[in-house]
């Protein structure tokens, strides 16, 4: 039960959204609800997942970052360029040096 009809807030249906996406997702025609490897009883309690559902009917899965603090799993921290974000960080280096270079050269002041 959403909050805004009187549905309690607690640690395990709290999504950890912005104040905007909040508002976004009660906006009718949105749905959002835990996504199943969220589920408790299921044995596989995972951080807080949410399935959103847009208005037009696409679906996407909206995962919550871990903790402070909390360890990486043993493959991603072995694994370069595999944490989240990474490829896009390194895209973005790229651009950057690309635009550095490709830059006109201004004469120096005499």
């Amino acid at each position: 039960i959403p909050w805004h009809t009187g549905g309690p807030t607690t640690t395990d249906n709290a999504a950890g959204l912005c104040e905007a996406c909040n508002h976004t997702k009660e906006t009718p025609g949105w749905k959002a609800r835990p996504s199943p490897a969220a589920e408790p009883g299921n044995g596989r309690r995972s951080r807080h997942t949410l399935e959103l559902t847009t208005p037009t009917g696409h679906t996407y899965h909206s995962t919550a970052p871990p903790l402070p603090g909390t360890p990486l799993r043993p493959a991603a921290a072995e694994q370069p360029g595999s944490q989240p974000g990474s490829r896009h960080r390194r895209q973005l280096r790229h651009q950057a040096k690309t635009l550095r270079r490709d830059k006109p050269k201004v004469p120096a002041a005499a």
